[in-house]
C-alpha cells in the first residue's frame, strides 16, 4: 500500500528504498500488486508521479521474472472520483517487464490531467510498446484523467510483434467513447472480451451493445468467449 500525502513530498525516499530492499530479497517474485492511497480530503500537490518513475525502475530492474502486475487506486468513499495519476510514469519501464503476462489498471489515469494540474508529465513514445509477453489486460477506466487517445490506444494498438489476446474493460464513462478508440485496434487479436459496468447493479445500455454489436463484433475475428454484463453475467462462447 503507498498512501500519497498531501504534503510537499508525497512518498518518503526511505520508503521506496525499502520497497527495493524488499524486493531484492524476492527476485523470483512472479505477481506483485500495487494499491495506493489519497491521505486526506483533496489531491496531493506535489508532483508524486516522479517518485512512481523510480518505484516502476526498480520494478523492471529487480524482479525480471515478473508476470503479473496489478495497479489498484482505493477511491476513500464510492463518490470518491480522484485517481492515481502516475499511469505514464509505467509506460516508461513497461517496455522492460519482459516476462509480464497479465496488466490491470483500476483507477490510475495520466498525472499531466490529474485534476486539471499540469505536472511533469512524461511523453508517450509510440515507437515503443509493451513486452510481447504481455497478453491479457484489465482496465478501469475514471471518469476523468485517462486519454483514449493516448493511454487507452497506447496499451491497445497491436505494434512491434505485441498484441493483447484478452481483454477486460469497466468504465466510469459513455462506453460509445471507448469503441471509438482502442476496441477497433486490438479487435482482430482477441480471444476473450469481457465488458462490465462499474457497479454491478448496473447493466451495460442497450445502444452500447448494438454499436458493439455492429461496429466491433465482425472484425473479432479470433474471439472465442465474450463476457457482456447487464445487471446478470452472461457468458458467450464462440
Amino acid at each position: 500500500y503507498w498512501t500519497i500525502d498531501d504534503a510537499p513530498v508525497s512518498i518518503e525516499i526511505g520508503d521506496i528504498w525499502l520497497f527495493e530492499a524488499l524486493l531484492s530479497r524476492t527476485p523470483n517474485l512472479r505477481s506483485l500488486v500495487l494499491n495506493t492511497f489519497f491521505y486526506g480530503k483533496a489531491a496531493p500537490t506535489s508532483d508524486y508521479a516522479s517518485d512512481f518513475k523510480l518505484i516502476f525502475e526498480i520494478i523492471a530492474d529487480v524482479v525480471p521474472n515478473l508476470e503479473s502486475l496489478y495497479l489498484n487506486h482505493l477511491p476513500v468513499h464510492d463518490s470518491d472520483e480522484r485517481f492515481c495519476g502516475a499511469l505514464r510514469s509505467l509506460f516508461s519501464h513497461l517496455p522492460k517487464m519482459t516476462s509480464l503476462k497479465y496488466l490491470g489498471i483500476k483507477r490510475w489515469g495520466d498525472e499531466g490531467a490529474a485534476n486539471g494540474r499540469e505536472l511533469s508529465r512524461s511523453p508517450i513514445y509510440w515507437s515503443t510498446s509493451p513486452p510481447i509477453s504481455l497478453k491479457t489486460l484489465e482496465l478501469y477506466i475514471p471518469a476523468i484523467g485517462f486519454s483514449l487517445s493516448s493511454e487507452f490506444d497506447w496499451l491497445l494498438k497491436p505494434r512491434n510483434n505485441y498484441h493483447i489476446t484478452s481483454l477486460t474493460l469497466t468504465s466510469d464513462r459513455d462506453y460509445n467513447e471507448c469503441i471509438g478508440h482502442g476496441f477497433a485496434l486490438c479487435a482482430s487479436k482477441l480471444r476473450r472480451l469481457t465488458l462490465c459496468p462499474r457497479r454491478a447493479k448496473d447493466r451495460i445500455a442497450y445502444d452500447v451493445v448494438s454499436r458493439f454489436t455492429r461496429e466491433i463484433l465482425p472484425f473479432c475475428t479470433s474471439l472465442r468467449t465474450l463476457h457482456v454484463f447487464d445487471g446478470f453475467a452472461h457468458t458467450s462462447r464462440l
